[in-house]
């Protein structure tokens, strides 16, 4: 028999989390939170902003972005030009590129604003195990931002997989950068992590279901005159010693391919459409209408309220391992 994946009784990590008290401000925990969102890319504006506005428990004060504001709210060229106003807030939400994200979110700790980092929340997992001691040492809520651990079909495929044992699986990963992130040179720089941006998401997906995910090769494609991979190969190894094998590309065309497929001796289970599909043994399972970010506000307005620090830093762990240990191939240039 080959190498297995144990996948018995493992947590979902996104649930760990270090209580750090309560402020003891019954105001504060009884009306909205007064949030600013800092970087108003196509994440904030496409997800972060209608998030919000659906939230009783928010309300949005502020933007900071320097190339403008959003509506008739107030709008900063900077997060200090924000601290500096006199606006009061409570929280805010961090989704610029991820190589100014530790000092942004240091300076709101450091003022007792609780955080919410968008994916992946720094550059290193250093900078997060850092920004998760501030948190702590100042009683301030922080929350690490996994969206596709809201999607639907995850808790039902843990269920279905739990006690068995996985014997291969195959992740298909596949975007188009220029659809998904039009004319973002920061993400082929040296913080970008290119591919690794919207592939983190599977990461977070399988680390949910096997937190002891390690690598065993990484293959990455780096275009001519950029400092991330545009493409990837990659194998995990499970808590058991076996073998999930993932494709990552960023320049495919047509419709993206999200695909997890984990196989036991007895049954399979496939997650689709970033695991907003779901089947097992081929039968499809139904679902609830997905609300990934809608679920990430619900989890921050209880982490901002009660001083939580929620910073689950197994995705990135991964991540940063295939780009530091991963064998490098030059391929031809990319522009947008």
């Amino acid at each position: 028999m080959g190498a297995t994946i144990c996948t018995s009784r493992l947590p979902i990590p996104m649930q760990i989390h270090q209580t750090i008290g309560m402020s003891g401000d019954h105001e504060r925990l009884a009306r909205p939170l007064r949030v600013a969102i800092v970087g108003l890319g196509k994440i904030a504006r496409d997800a972060h902003l209608p998030a919000i506005a659906e939230n009783s428990d928010f309300d949005l004060v502020a933007t900071v972005d320097p190339r403008g504001g959003w509506r008739d709210h107030p709008a900063f060229h900077s997060l200090d030009h924000l601290l500096e106003s006199g606006i009061s807030i409570d929280a805010v939400s961090i989704c610029t590129p991820p190589d100014v994200r530790f000092g942004l979110a240091a300076r709101a700790i450091a003022r007792g604003i609780a955080v919410m980092l968008e994916k992946p929340p720094a550059v290193s997992v250093a900078e997060a195990k850092e920004l998760e001691r501030r948190a702590v040492a100042s009683k301030v809520g922080l929350f690490t931002a996994w969206h596709a651990r809201m999607a639907p079909g995850l808790a039902p495929a843990r269920n279905a997989l739990a006690d068995r044992t996985i014997t291969s699986g195959r992740v298909v990963w596949r975007e188009d950068v220029r659809q998904w992130h039009p004319g973002q040179e920061w993400i082929f720089g040296e913080a970008g992590f290119g591919v690794f941006d919207p592939a983190i998401n599977a990461i977070s997906l399988l680390t949910a279901i096997d937190p002891s995910l390690s690598m065993l090769r990484s293959r990455l494609f780096i275009p001519a005159g950029r400092a991330s991979p545009i493409r990837a190969e990659i194998a995990l190894r499970g808590s058991a010693g076996g073998t999930i094998d993932c494709s990552f590309d960023f320049l495919w065309p047509g419709e993206p391919l999200w695909t997890i497929e984990l196989s036991t001796n007895s049954r399979t289970v496939t997650l689709e459409e970033g695991a907003h599909r779901l089947a097992i043994d081929g039968n499809p399972v139904n679902l609830p209408d997905g609300d990934e970010y809608g679920g990430l506000y619900r989890k921050f307005a209880h982490v901002a309220r009660r001083g939580i620090a929620e910073c689950d830093v197994t995705p990135l762990a991964l991540v940063e391992r295939c780009l530091t240990d991963g064998a490098r191939f030059s391929t031809r240039p990319f522009g947008f």
